[in-house]
């Protein structure tokens, strides 16, 4: 995950990855303004395909704050997926939504 972070951090900011540490602050170490700051988090939303909250987003001053709030989000999200069994997730009414668009647009290819 680190090393993901820093690849992301190094397509906004020209930095050696090897001067990205945990505790490297985003601001001060490594010279992330705001919108640096909201590309690395919308980038890192696609790259783990979740959502990272602008409160959130105020919360982080180091790559380790980035790091334990991508660690708790992947897992919370891997916890509730395990939790269900495939009824249960049919069932809920968002997923079922889900597929019947898709087999609703699959009909009129």
């Amino acid at each position: 995950m680190l090393e993901t972070i820093k690849n992301v951090i190094c397509e906004f900011i020209d930095i050696d990855p090897d001067d990205i540490t945990p505790e490297s602050n985003l601001r001060t170490d490594i010279g992330l303004n705001s919108l640096d700051c909201v590309s690395l988090a919308q980038e890192l939303e696609n790259e783990y395909d979740i959502e990272i909250p602008n409160a959130d987003l105020s919360k982080f001053k180091t790559v380790n704050d980035v790091i334990q709030f991508l660690e708790k989000k992947i897992n919370r999200i891997y916890i509730i997926i395990k939790l269900k069994t495939p009824d249960e997730v049919f069932l809920q009414p968002s997923v079922f939504l889900l597929f019947s668009l898709i087999y609703i647009f699959k009909m009129y290819q």
